[in-house]
Formats: structure tokens, sequence, C-alpha cells
């Protein structure tokens, strides 16, 4: 009887047909991961390049706050503790590491220019994890070209390096919130919003943002969230128990200094000052400064309650204003720059200079919000909008405490890796958009 001819698979009719293709295909990824790479790194150098020419061509005297932050850092270097501080000592103890290698402020600015061109990486590794990696390469690009985090550079502030930790630790809860057996995410995640909360304090209102997102965004077992949450919560607390036991170690007693920060109370103060619009005030940082230590805290609550119960109208209108300073045009780094410039400049060419270099951080900043925005216009669909609520939420938690708390344009910088990231995704998405979803939602993490 004659046998029945079976169907035969294309793979075996044309085997080596399969095998071109599939070599084909892994030949374009490679080429493509190797563009990638080369765009990454081509964009690296030139923000490197930037932020080591302006420190170069600027190098700013340490004055105002920031002088504060050289001089402990400076003690610290030398092995010498003190019995008080005027300010909170992580970023000192930090910038007291690299003033043991070269004690000038040259090396905090390197130092600040590493972590800005760290920042610069971990934008485009948002960007790549969110997106694709052309969202990545944009982000990138926006925080080299950040004409604000560039000027910041020169400066001895903690706003370069609170910006590197949090945007580090914001990647690390993704991967978290994509894995949450991955254990060691979540404890670099809390680690590093540690280092951040030690750099500058308030950064510990996105603790709760990040504990939220454990639990809202990844929907599988109880187990594993409260696994991520042990380790994410025991990683931030680590942080501050290494600073104090090295201080109790170094000083010979058990000493909670670190963490302290005298002055704290003093900005609930001029963020409740009618008279000079929640900035920083110099009859008022007299008075704060002769209460007794004690007393400190207790009087400036007091006195911000009064003057909110007693106007509240000029309160929220206050408060308005606040927010324009909030979110305004960040030339601090700038003003300090050209304020300590010497050599051939006129006091002509000083203010012309100041006012192209505004003009340029306006425009660099402008761009990155409007492109934000696209982004947020464009989101495809409902299950895409868990994702950007994560960056409100920051944006959000960054806002809030200065509703009572001094405002000036500088304390938004901790913001510009994120809005970068936003932007990334709002340009790359007026050409391209998503064909599938987001790493976070192909493991079946949003529902």
């Amino acid at each position: 009887m004659r046998r029945e001819s079976q169907p035969v698979g294309l793979r075996s009719q044309n085997p080596g047909l399969f095998v071109r293709a599939e070599g084909a295909i892994k030949s374009m990824a490679t080429k493509k991961a190797s563009s990638t790479s080369c765009f990454l790194i081509t964009i690296l150098v030139v923000g490197a390049l930037l932020r080591l020419v302006w420190i170069y061509e600027f190098p700013t005297i340490p004055q105002s706050d920031f002088a504060v932050n050289d001089e402990i850092a400076v003690s610290l270097s030398q092995g010498e503790i003190l019995s008080d501080y005027a300010r909170n000592l992580g970023y000192p103890a930090v910038l007291s590491f690299v003033y043991r290698i070269y004690p000038d402020p040259i090396s905090g600015r390197i130092l600040n220019v590493i972590l800005s061109c760290a920042t610069i990486y971990l934008v485009f590794c948002i960007g790549k994890l969110f997106f694709d990696p052309l969202a990545g390469l944009i982000s990138a690009l926006l925080m080299a070209l950040s004409v604000p985090d560039i000027m910041m550079t020169s400066v001895l502030c903690t706003e370069v390096g609170s910006l590197t930790t949090m945007v580090a630790s914001f990647y690390f809860i993704l991967k978290t919130l994509r894995k949450p057996e991955d254990r060691i995410a979540a404890f670099l995640s809390g680690l590093l919003l540690g280092a951040a909360a030690l750099f500058r304090p308030v950064t510990l209102v996105y603790l709760p943002v990040f504990l939220v997102s454990i639990w809202v965004v990844d929907r599988r077992s109880n187990i594993k969230r409260w696994t991520a949450s042990a380790i994410f919560l025991a990683a931030l607390l680590s942080t501050h128990a290494l600073l104090v036991g090295s201080f109790s170690i170094a000083s010979g007693r058990f000493t909670l200094l670190p963490l302290m920060n005298p002055s704290a109370a003093y900005t609930l103060l001029s963020g409740t000052n009618f008279e000079s619009q929640g900035h920083y005030d110099d009859e008022e940082a007299e008075m704060y400064w002769s209460w007794p230590d004690s007393e400190r805290l207790q009087r400036s609550i007091s006195e911000a309650i009064h003057r909110i119960t007693a106007h509240p109208v000029a309160f929220v209108r206050l408060v308005g204003e606040k927010m324009v300073s909030l979110l305004a045009d960040n030339t601090y780094g700038s003003h300090w720059a050209f304020y300590s410039l010497d050599g051939p400049w006129t006091p002509q060419q000083i203010v012309i200079a100041q006012m192209c270099m505004a003009a340029l951080a306006q425009i660099t900043y402008f761009l990155t919000l409007m492109a934000g925005f696209v982004y947020f216009l464009r989101i495809p669909n409902s299950q895409d909008r868990l994702l950007p609520l994560l960056l409100v939420a920051i944006i959000c938690a960054s806002i809030l405490p200065h509703i009572l708390l001094e405002a000036q344009p500088r304390y938004h910088h901790i913001l510009l890796g994120f809005l970068a990231v936003a932007a990334g995704f709002g340009i790359s998405g007026l050409w391209k958009r998503p064909s599938e979803p987001s790493d976070l939602n192909r493991d079946n993490m949003i529902q």
C-alpha cells in the first residue's frame, strides 16, 4: 500500500537558510549593541570634557555654605574630630577622603565631575530599562549637556552627589521591581538612598515612595515583597550606622553627631518668612543662632506655626512664590564661579557672561521640562501609566517639603536626572512608538 507523504518542516527542507537568518539576526543585534556603546562612550566623554573645562576655567573659591563643607572636610582629612559641626557630615566625610589624596578644593571639584558622569550613565541605564536604548541615549545626552549640572560641579555642595545617589537608588529599585528575588538590587537601592540621606537628609522623603512602589507595583508573593522591603531598609540604616560607628570609634565615645544638622530647623524659619519670600534672611539667621541649642527646634516650630495661623492667606501666597522659586533656573554654580573670578575680566564682561550662562541654563532646563511633558502626554496605554507614576511621585516628594521649608532654585537639582529620563522618553517617542511592553511590564509585574 502506498504511503502518504508527511509534511516536512521548512527548517528540515532548508536548514542552511535558518542558520544564515539566525546568524544575520545575531550580527545585527551585535552591531546595534556596539553602536549604542559607541554613542554612550561619546556622550560620556563629551559630558566629562565640558565639566572638566568648566572647573578648570572657573576654579570657584569655597564661599558661603559650601565653604563650611570645605572646612569640615579639611579637619576630617587631618584626623580632627570636633565637638560640634554646622552641617551634617555625610558629604564632608566623603570629601575628606579625596582631600587625603590631594588637600585642595580641586579634588572636590573633580569628585563632582566623576559623580556627574556617573549620573549620565545611570540615566542611560534607566532609559534603556524603561523603554529602549534610544531613549536611554537621549536621556544621557540631555544630562551631559545640562548647563545647570555642569555649573554645579564647581561648587562643593551636596547637590551633585545627592543627584547621583538618588538616581542610582531609583535604578536599583526598578531592578528590584523587575525581579523581587534580586536581593542585591534591593540592598544597593537602600544603601544608595541612605547615602543620599547622609548628603541631604531631606531626601528621606523618597523612602515612602520606594517602599510603596515595592508593594503596589509588584503584585507577586507577599514573602518576596516583605523580603525586599526588609533588605532595603536594613541597607539604608546600615549607611547611618557606619557613619555613626566610625565617628564614635574615632572620638572614643558613642555619638550621633554625624547625623545632626544644627541649622536644619532654621530652614523652617526661613521657609515661613514672608518678607524674604521663603529665602535665607540674615537677621532671622542671627536670631536663630542666638537661641540656646536645646530650644532652636521648638522655637522654630512655634514661630512657624504662629506665622501660618496668623496670616493664612499670606502663607498660601508665599507657597506659590516658593514653588516658582524652587523650579526656577538654577544659576547657583554660575553665580559663585563668576563671584570669585579674577584676571582680565571686567565687571561688564562678567555680567554679560553671567547672563549668557543663565540663558543657556534656562534653555536646556526648559527644553528638558517640555520634552518630559511630551512623554507624559504620549503614554501609550493605561498599564504603562503605572511606570511614570513613580517619576511623578518622586517629583512631588521633592516639592512637598518646601511648602514649609526654605526654597531655592538649586534645591530642585536632584530632579534633573529624573527629568532627563522623562525627556528622553518624550523625544524618542516623537518618532518611535514602543512596539512592546517595557521590561517591567514584560515580566508581568504591572497588573
